[in-house]
């Protein structure tokens, strides 16, 4: 994904919000289609819009990401 693309994506997060639900969630299924799920999820984190509608996701990612560097420290 380009560097300009992923830029939008960030300029455009608030509008995330106004998505409907549906719709969120009709593109949720495409990309559990895919041959590749994870690119969506990936893809979502780098523009950092991931936490929008994944919430979840975006914590257990943080939370991984804190251990990490917490082990590291220790």
């Amino acid at each position: 994904m380009e560097e300009n693309t992923l830029n939008l994506m960030k300029e455009l997060k608030k509008e995330l919000y106004t998505l409907s639900k549906e719709r969120v969630f009709d593109e949720f299924k495409k990309a559990l289609m895919s041959n590749k799920p994870s690119i969506f999820f990936r893809v979502l984190k780098k523009a950092q819009v991931l936490d929008v509608h994944f919430k979840e996701i975006y914590n257990l990612i943080r939370c991984n990401t804190t251990r990490k560097i917490s082990s590291r420290r220790g």
